[in-house]
This record gives C-alpha cells, sequence and structure tokens, in this order.
C-alpha cells in the first residue's frame, strides 16, 4: 500500500514538474505552491527530487516573504542511506 501511494506520489510531481517546466526561482515557488496546494505536505527531498527544487528552503523562505503560511516539520525519516 505505501509503495503504491509512493508511486502515486512521484507521478503526481512528475506531473507538476512537466506541467511547469523551467528552472528559475519564480518556476519553482510556483511548482511548490501547486505541489503544496495539491498534496497538504512535501517533504525536502520530494521537492529537489522530483520537483527539481535545488534549494526548497530557499524557496519556502521567499513564499514566506510573500505572507504564504508554510509550516517547516521535522519527520524523521531514513535518509537514502538508511539512517535516521
Amino acid at each position: 500500500m505505501a509503495a503504491t501511494n509512493a508511486a502515486v506520489m512521484v507521478a503526481a510531481l512528475t506531473a507538476i514538474l512537466q506541467r511547469l517546466p523551467g528552472n528559475s526561482a519564480r518556476r519553482q515557488r510556483e511548482r511548490l505552491l501547486l505541489a503544496l496546494s495539491v498534496f497538504g505536505s512535501v517533504t525536502t527531498v520530494e521537492a529537489t527530487h522530483f520537483l527539481d527544487i535545488m534549494d526548497p528552503r530557499a524557496r519556502v523562505c521567499e513564499l514566506r516573504k510573500r505572507r504564504y503560511q508554510i509550516a517547516t516539520v521535522s519527520v524523521p525519516r531514513a535518509t537514502e542511506c538508511c539512517a535516521i
């Protein structure tokens, strides 16, 4: 079940990237906002790997300066090296 949800998430994030191509900060913010509106939350890893946002922290900071209310929640997850 979790693998199916992950596959759906990856497919949806990939579709967002295809819908809003480009690597400008503006375009990255647009992709992040769309993903947040669709899913409610996006991890830093998901934003980097699947939305092609090089530094999601910077985009979140820029959005907050534009008065978007975005919460940051630390969630322990295994890294690619399997460390938590």
